[in-house]
Order: structure tokens, then sequence, then C-alpha cells
């Protein structure tokens, strides 16, 4: 619509009034910029206009009434990240888990070890993320770690129990243990369940072995389950070395352990079929629609994750991985009986305190953990500085007169002995090949320690030949040693005998873990000795 208003024109022959159309804005504008006078003393209106002006609104409130109502788009609330999405982004995977010799402990070198440990390193390492421990004291601050998100899982030597914590899902099984009942070794072991009257059996608390005491007292009513907080089994075994409990309920890895560092403890009975052990996750947010508004359940979207796990359980256990970390930590326990333990751990007591000093000068010269050092020298001697074999080896390391003049060791001398035996395991260590992973060479070198680099480079190659890996590791290398047939009987014989002799170190060496790291009072008496 055109506004027209009447504009008055001065020049020098004539006066008159002309109409002037506004057409916009910028018109009024620019007559406001030239200064000119506008007189508005009357206007005219153009019949269109008029007719326009009041029939478009009159238009536009008919088609607004019969038009369907607008609906505008509603605002998408944005979708939270998956929990291996945001674990992807951070980089970091954490997992809860507690101290033990089979879950998760540090060397004093702060190197990390345990089957738990190993295997959720190698799940991470497969996220291509960076690992981040959570040590728990117990089992219920494990499950509250989950409850609250602090963790993404939890890997603690934990029986699969779905129906005992159904607020939590669980991980495919990777390990199946039996259940046993230890008790004290001067008891008279019972051939059955009911031949225990009046007794508790203390089980940790939280675990899944509360479920099974349980069930045995339903059935058998004189058994009382007693549930103690402990941040695992050992902590129960130890109390009942000391004759402050009936009976405790492990799991049969756990037992052989505990067998060889309390050797007051026996095995009483096995107890129902093997169980599933698996890694632990928070609810999922599929798991928390289907509980009542009344749980207050807070899931998250872990589906990923938990697949994730899987996938690389299953992958693990096809590629024959998972057995051989699984033996590499159970194999050996059987090495030890427990009236060899019960010496060990009296030697400890009263002759280790003696040498400490040697053994870990020793190890801090050539970067070698002492205990192994230490562990190598009761295999040998029971470090005894004076001992000489039938086959002529002398002193605490058991060395040979042309071994002890080519490194300038007097084998009779401990502080020498000691320090010849760190040096010359370097030196066997740096003739293996480079394909066997650091944490795995202590056990080839202990090998050659015990019949020679020759006898041990010569069954590498005969293994690689046959199983032709990137990667030797030594249960590898243990199984096809035994399995080998070449040479004579003797030979033969000799070969068992190296693999005894490193399996046993490898007992003394975790039981030298243990009471110097995870034991306080049995730590200051190998540092002290008996006062």
């Amino acid at each position: 619509m055109a506004l027209t208003e009447l504009v008055y024109h001065e020049t020098d022959h004539s006066k008159r009034y002309e109409p002037l159309k506004f057409t916009g804005l910028s018109d009024i504008l620019l007559i406001a910029k030239t200064n000119k006078i506008i007189t508005p003393s009357s206007c005219t209106f153009a019949p269109v206009g008029i007719l326009v002006l009041f029939v478009l609104p009159l238009i536009w409130l008919i088609f607004s009434f019969n038009r369907p109502p607008l609906v505008l788009p509603e605002d998408k609330p944005s979708v939270a990240a998956s929990q291996l999405e945001t674990i992807l982004e951070t980089g970091i995977l954490r997992v809860a888990t507690r101290q033990g010799p089979l879950t998760y402990f540090k060397n004093e070198e702060g190197d990390i070890s345990g089957l738990e440990a190993d295997l959720c390193s190698l799940f991470a390492a497969s996220l291509g993320v960076k690992l981040e421990f959570v040590l728990a004291e117990s089992i219920p601050e494990i499950h509250e770690l989950l409850r609250t998100g602090q963790v993404d899982m939890a890997a603690a030597g934990l029986i699969r129990s779905p129906s005992q914590f159904p607020e939590f899902r669980f991980g495919t099984s990777y390990l199946q243990l039996r259940q046993q009942l230890l008790m004290r070794e001067d008891g008279e072991k019972p051939r059955k369940l009911d031949d225990i009257d009046n007794a508790f059996i203390s089980v940790v608390t939280g675990s899944g072995h509360t479920e099974t005491a349980r069930a045995i007292s339903e059935r058998h009513p004189d058994i009382v389950p007693q549930p103690l907080n402990a941040a695992s089994g050992m902590e129960l075994v130890a109390k009942l070395a000391r004759k402050e409990l009936d009976y405790v309920l492990i799991d049969s890895s756990m037992a052989r352990w505990a067998q060889i560092r309390f050797p007051e403890v026996k095995l009483a009975l096995d107890i129902g079929e093997p169980k599933d052990y698996a890694w632990i996750f928070s609810t999922s947010t599929s798991m928390c629609a289907q509980m009542p508004q009344t749980s207050h359940c807070k899931g998250h979207d872990n589906d990923t994750l938990v697949q994730a796990a899987e996938d690389f359980m299953i992958a693990l256990k096809q590629s024959g991985e998972l057995q051989r970390i699984i033996d590499g930590y159970f194999d050996y326990l059987d090495t030890l009986d427990p009236d060899g333990s019960r010496q060990f751990l009296r030697a400890v007591r009263y002759q280790l305190p003696a040498y400490r000093t040697h053994f870990v000068q020793a190890g801090q010269r050539h970067t070698i953990d002492w205990r192994l050092l230490a562990a190598t020298g009761y295999q040998e001697s029971k470090w005894d500085p004076e001992a000489v074999s039938g086959s002529g080896v002398r002193g605490m390391m058991q060395f040979t007169a042309s071994t002890a003049q080519k490194m300038g060791i007097n084998p009779h001398d401990p502080r020498s002995s000691i320090d010849g035996a760190a040096r010359y395991l370097k030196l066997l260590d740096q003739q293996l090949p480079h394909n066997i992973p650091q944490n795995e060479r202590p056990w080839f070198a202990l090998a050659a320690y015990n019949i020679g680099i020759g006898t041990v480079l010569n069954a590498v190659r005969i293994h690689q030949r046959k199983h032709p890996k990137d990667t030797l590791y030594w249960q590898d290398f243990k199984d096809s040693l035994l399995l080998e047939n070449q040479g004579s009987t003797f030979t033969r014989q000799r070969r068992n005998l190296a693999l005894h002799y490193v399996d046993s170190i490898r007992s003394y060496y975790e039981l030298l873990i243990w009471l110097t790291e995870r034991s306080p009072e049995a730590a200051l008496a190998v540092s002290k000795g008996k006062s």
C-alpha cells in the first residue's frame, strides 16, 4: 500500500503542491536527510489500498481457523555416550580388584602381576586404552564401586552368581574352580558333611561362597555360615591357622596356595560342582527398565563394553593364550607339599635374615628381584654357605669349580657367591632369544642355570621349528620339553628335574613375595630374624 502526502514545492516561477508517494522506510529516511519540509496539510487514500487493508486480515483469520495447528519439532535430547565410548574417549579403563597372590600384587620394582591383572592388561591393550586399578579392601566395597560408577568393571576372582547379585551383569566365564573346605592340620578329617557337628564355616562377606555356605546350613542345621569381612580368603586361612576359626570355604586354587603358605591347614572336603569365575559389570540401562521404580536403579549403557569383554575372552580361549596364562599361575603350586612349605618358612624366619642384605645388594646391582635370588639360593643349598653336593658343586649358590674360577667367585663366601649368581643369571638372560617376554625370561635363565644354556637354546630351536610363533612363553616351552623324545633316558630325566627345579624356585619366590609384601609381621621376621 502506498502512502500519499502533499508536499509543498517552491520555485522561482510558481508555487504548487504535488503529491509525493512514500514506498518504504528508505524514502522517509531520504527525505529526512535532505532536510526538506513536509507539510501534511491533507491526505488522499487510494481505494485499492483501503480494500487491501481490510480484506487481507480477514483472509488471514479465515485461513488460520481452518488450517491444522502448527506442530513445532520437539528438541531431541542428546544421546549419552555408551560406557565403552566413554572409555575410548578418556583413554582409561578403570577396574576394581583386590590384592592376592592370584589376583593382583606388585613386586619391589613396581611391576604388577596376578592372573586378573594380566588378563585386564591384555583387555585394555585390545581396546587401545590405559589400565587403572582401584584396590578394594572387601568384596562389598567392590560392589559399591560398581554401583556408584567409580569403576567400569571388577576383576577380583569373583564367582559368577547372577541370582545372588541381580543388580550386576556378569561376563563370560574364564575359569572353573571347585570350592573346598579347609580345616586345621591337627584335626580329624571328615569323610562327608554329616561328620561335622556344631561348627562354623567362615566365608568372605559378599563372595559367591556365602551362597554355598547358606545352602550347606539349610541341609545341615548344625553347620552355621559365618561371613567375615576380608580382602581375600587368605586372611581367613591365616585365622584358621591360628585356631581362631573352625572351617574356611574358598576356591581350590586359593586352597592350594593357602596350604603352601600355611602348613597348619589341610583340605577337609570338596564342596559341590566347580563354579564359574567371571568379570562383573554395573547394571545396564535395559536391565534397569525391567526393574520396579522402587529399586531406584541407575544403569549404564554398557552393552558394548560387556560384548567387547566377551569377544576378548572368546578370542583368548581360542588362541590358547588364556590357558597358558592360567597354567603359569597354577601349575607350579603342586611343587611344594606341606612339609616342604613348613621347612621353607622356618628357614625364612631363622636363616634368611643373616643373608638378606647380600641378596638385596646383589639384586640392586644387577637389576634382579632379590627374592628371586633368595629363592634360587634356598633351592640350591637351603641357604647353607658350606654346602657341597655329590657332583662337587659348592657354596650357597652351588657353583662348579670351573665356573667359579672363570667368574672370579669364592663359592664359600656368601656375598661373593650371591653376587656371582646374580651376574651369571644376567649373562644367561642376555643369551636368550629376544622373542621371550620380559616377565618370562627369568624362568628360561633359571633352567639354563640348572642344565646349561646350550641345552636350553637347543630345546628352544626344536620348539620353534615345530611351533613358529613370534613370542615364546615358558609354559609352551615347558610342555614341549616334557614331550621331547630326543636324547637318552638320563637327559630326559635331567629335563624333568630342571622343570621341577624352576617350579620349586617359583613357589619359594611367590612365598617370599607374600611374606614381604602382604604379611607385615612375616616381613619383619624376614628382615630382622627372631629376637
